[in-house]
């Protein structure tokens, strides 16, 4: 062991092996063994062994000195001395036995040696199956051990790129394809929680540290090695993944690889890309078989795109001369199937049309006749101009270096047919309410069947016809995941690389919004124009208006609705004054809340010869000045630089003091509640109003040129500025009570509240 090396580089190597040994019950650590294997080399040439005899007979440790050159010629030849461990015996002895180049696979004992480098694994049967119970540690080109450490290769085996994968096994096995990774799966009960029984019962940690290991109830060991990425040669997940390779390519640039476990999730998927490094576990060629036709869950065939032909959904053209709920793009002919939910009139097919920056999943022509195309962001809000100027150049972001920011036109039309646009945030929350809210959204908005194809637990129940299919995305497992995009743009921090989508899953009921890079691949669902979403101009008496019909449908829709004017917002209890901003003209209702006279409506004020308020203010949904028909129901929207001198006369902008002094009245903080309006909330987040505040639910805009949240936050400036050059501001949430302190970057427009003096 010691060579010729020190003795603090003794300890090490015995350290080492401990650690090793301990846990897998064998000796990997091919560095230390090549040192060593060259020492036994020269030792045993040169007359090394002899000295060492000598010196060991001096120290008369007994009556005869074993018989150890043996062992060193041994190793000197190429042999190793094996130490087997049988995993799950009821036995506590260790046996020692010497293993030939010649041995491969030892059934009786459970034990595959590699004889390209003498390395030993341990295997196991599971169902019909012989694996290896242990990640590959064969070195060959394009692979790594994690953080570039001897010690990571030794505990966890090595890391591969894809093509190297398909290589990497010894003579007699192979790289599993993903027909063979279901069949480990179904042996051990199914997809969900098989990633708990497969993994080992000690290395693992959870998301705050705490363990998070396996039963590794069939012996299979798997430990969580993390990946690598080669795009930046990251090493990342070490302790919470355990990421294999199969042999199912997808395409020229992506190939399937199995997550056994996230440490937060005991359940496994499947992983696309050829750009990460993963761990190998190869299967016995004369085992790979698939389970027998008595299985209690038989498994999937795979076709050429790498996913089981018996789930794949078989679309069924609509025809318009039969159906009056098929509609034609006449772009290139194909028909699609609408519904009407609430006031929105759906796509009930994603769309197909193929433009640059399109893609079938998987690269698999047939999954974008079933379930439509994928989109970069870009494609979807037709960046380049091709259909219109709603999105243009909006596939770009600030970090191409140009500064650019995305100033949408809403709303977008993007790659939509003619008469239809890429639906905003607010739209998708508009469609969550009228499905019963957001909660059980996702399923009564995923199709009955298709979803996951291990069970059927995953699947809907399609109340409304917006069939959601599991059609997948860049990085997300078709019959798992469907994603869509919306046409908002996320800008924080000076980046604008993401934009929000809206996603179903099918172990969620839940319908969720969220976002993702610019540059992945989801699915478009159109919403048709004259859909009762686009912002309508409204009275300005609500004596001219029937508020109660007007908030009636809007109470049924669950959400924000343009129809109802202003007037119909105010609390008819409320004895208002009012005030006349004499720049303009405009009447305000005010009120008085303790010692404060407050503006009892969003400011709307605005100056086309003032470029302070010109070019930093806007209408909701409006990229320009053109309309003002949304101011004319929320206010303008404003910058700080803009909020803070658009007060009118003998009116200010509030002070945080101001804003204290309101909440104090109220209830306090916890007093939200008593400031919102009684109705414009999403779902059923309307306020008691008890003050007259009145504060509906505006939304805002973000630098990039987005608008959302309008039905769901209402955000109000201070004119205290921090000493970081932000801004605290106030914000009111639909599903919390409180009036919330809010960090602002001065760039975002939110609205304004004046307050007297």
């Amino acid at each position: 062991m010691q060579a010729e090396t020190d003795d603090a580089g003794l300890v090490t190597r015995m350290e080492k092996f401990a650690e090793t040994f301990a846990e897998t019950g064998k000796w990997k650590d091919s560095t230390t063994k090549n040192a060593i294997s060259e020492w036994a080399i020269e030792a045993t040439a040169n007359g090394g062994l002899d000295s060492i005899r000598k010196n060991v007979e001096a120290w008369d440790l007994g009556d005869t000195v074993p018989a150890f050159e043996k062992f060193i010629e041994a190793y000197a030849d190429g042999d190793s001395i094996v130490l087997i461990v049988t995993p799950k015996s009821s036995s506590s002895e260790t046996s020692v036995s010497s293993s030939s180049r010649d041995t491969t696979y030892n059934a009786e004992k459970n034990t595959l040696t590699d004889t390209r480098d003498g390395q030993v694994y341990r295997t196991v049967t599971i169902g019909d199956q012989v694996w290896m119970a242990e990640n590959l540690n064969f070195e060959t080109d394009s692979s790594y051990c994690y953080n570039d450490s001897a010690e990571y290769c030794a505990k966890y085996g090595r890391l591969y790129i894809w093509d190297a994968a398909m290589n990497a096994c010894p003579e007699g096995w192979h790289l599993p394809d993903t027909t063979e990774w279901v069949t480990l799966i179904t042996a051990v009960g199914g997809k969900l929680g098989a990633g708990e029984k497969l993994m080992s019962t000690s290395g693992w940690i959870g998301g705050k540290g705490e363990a998070r290991n396996g039963t590794d109830e069939y012996g299979f060991a798997a430990l969580p090695g993390g990946d690598r990425d080669e795009k930046g040669g990251l090493f990342s997940s070490e302790g919470g993944t355990a990421n294999f390779w199969s042999s199912t390519e997808n395409g020229s640039d992506m190939a399937t690889g199995i997550v056994l476990l996230w440490y937060y999730n005991y359940d496994v998927f499947l992983v696309s890309g050829k750009h990460f490094a993963m761990s190998v576990r190869c299967l016995n060629d004369d085992t790979a078989i698939p389970p027998s036709s008595s299985s209690s869950k038989p498994v999937e065939t795979s076709s050429s795109s790498g996913i089981s032909s018996s789930s794949q959904f078989k679309r069924v053209l609509c025809n318009v001369d039969t159906d009056k709920n098929c509609f034609k793009d006449e772009r290139d002919g194909q028909t699609y199937r609408m519904v009407k939910i609430g006031n929105q009139v759906w796509m009930a097919e994603n769309m197909n049309y193929e433009t640059a920056g399109s893609y079938c999943y998987n690269d698999y022509a047939e999954n974008c006749k079933n379930y439509g195309r994928l989109y970069t962001w870009g494609a979807a809000m037709d960046s380049a101009g091709v259909w219109s100027t709603d999105g243009k150049g909006c596939g770009r972001h600030i970090l191409d270096g140009d500064g650019f920011v995305c100033s949408a036109t809403f709303p977008v039309r993007g790659v939509c047919p003619e008469g239809w646009h890429l639906p905003d945030t607010t739209e998708w929350y508009i469609l969550f309410a009228a499905v019963g809210g957001q909660s059980s959204s996702g399923k009564a908005l995923k199709s009955t069947s298709g979803w996951d194809k291990w069970d059927d637990n995953g699947n809907g129940e399609d109340t409304y016809g917006f069939s959601g299919l599991p059609a997948g995305a860049s990085s997300y497992d078709m019959f798992q995941f469907a994603l869509f995009w919306s046409s908002v743009e996320h800008y924080t921090g000076g980046y604008n690389i993401d934009a929000y989508g809206m996603s179903l899953y099918y172990k969620s009921a839940v319908a969720s919004l969220y976002r993702e890079p610019k540059s992945a691949q989801f699915s478009v669902r159109c919403l048709k124009n004259d859909d009762g979403t686009v912002p309508k101009s409204s009275s300005s008496s609500a004596d001219e208006v029937n508020c109660s019909a007007l908030l009636e449908e809007e109470r049924k829709n669950g959400a924000w609705s343009w129809d109802v004017p202003k007037e119909c917002r105010f609390n008819p209890d409320i004895d208002y004054g009012s005030m006349t901003d004499e720049r303009d003209g405009k009447v305000y209702r005010t009120v008085k809340i303790g010692n404060q006279v407050w503006m009892a409506e969003n400011l709307n004020y605005y100056d086309s010869t003032n470029l302070n308020i010109k070019e930093t203010s806007w209408c909701y949904g409006k990229s320009d000045n053109k309309d003002s028909s949304t101011c004319d129901v929320t206010g303008r929207l404003y910058t700080w630089a803009a909020a803070i001198t658009v007060c009118p006369s003998d009116w200010r902008l509030p002070s945080d003091a101001d804003w204290d002094s309101l909440f104090s009245v109220v209830g306090g903080r916890s007093g939200g509640r008593n400031l919102k309006s009684l109705t414009g909330w999403y779902g059923d987040g309307g306020g008691t109003d008890s003050f007259g505040f009145s504060a509906i639910p505006g939304g805002h805009k973000s630098d990039g040129g987005a608008f959302f949240s309008v039905g769901i936050y209402a955000y109000f400036w201070s004119s205290t500025e921090r000493e970081d050059g932000k801004v605290r501001g106030m914000s009111l949430y639909y599903s919390y009570d409180d009036m919330t302190p809010y960090i602002i970057d001065k760039y975002i427009a939110y609205s304004v509240r004046c307050v007297k003096g």
